[in-house]
């Protein structure tokens, strides 16, 4: 539930599937497939995604056929911002994720603290307007050393080389 709102600013029952389809594609490697960093992998990965969807009989030759010659990111991503902060966007001045494109530092725990916070309250605009202090036991620094772990092994992946022996 997390994700569709970050993405989409829509909860999962009310993505299409192209919107579906791209999530379940990101769900193996959330960072790495990242539509903001990562928009291409992102997109086969949908592919990938749509032919097992056709091959199992969950949509049509003309549903693939429809999403998958599609080679660009969901409009509703584009034009919604994909986040629910500030059109997706962090709020900080200067550098940072919000300068790369990514809607937040990771982005699927901040997903699921803001689908949370959303739950406890009845006004929806309490959380764009600002002044709440949410203290989480995300740890920054280890967050970003696992991510950056995991894009060396996935480049050395993608190069063919074996992680354990070289």
């Amino acid at each position: 539930a997390g994700a569709s709102a970050v993405y989409f600013r829509k909860k999962p029952r009310d993505l299409n599937l192209e919107e579906a389809s791209l999530l379940a594609g990101i769900l193996p490697a959330p960072e790495h497939l990242s539509p903001y960093r990562n928009p291409k992998g992102c997109l086969r990965a949908r592919a990938s995604v749509l032919r097992r969807m056709l091959a199992c009989g969950y949509i049509t030759d003309g549903e693939f056929d429809q999403v998958a010659s599609k080679k660009q990111l969901p409009r509703s991503m584009l034009t919604q911002g994909g986040g629910l902060l500030d059109g997706g966007r962090e709020t900080q001045g200067g550098g940072g994720p919000a300068a790369i494109g990514v809607p937040f530092r990771a982005p699927y725990f901040v997903a699921e603290v803001l689908y949370q916070l959303r739950g406890l309250f009845t006004d929806g605009e309490v959380l764009h307007r600002g002044g709440l202090q949410v203290h989480t036991t995300v740890d920054l620094a280890l967050q970003e050393h696992a991510e950056r772990i995991l894009q060396e092994d996935g480049a050395r992946m993608r190069l063919g080389e074996d992680s354990a022996g070289g």
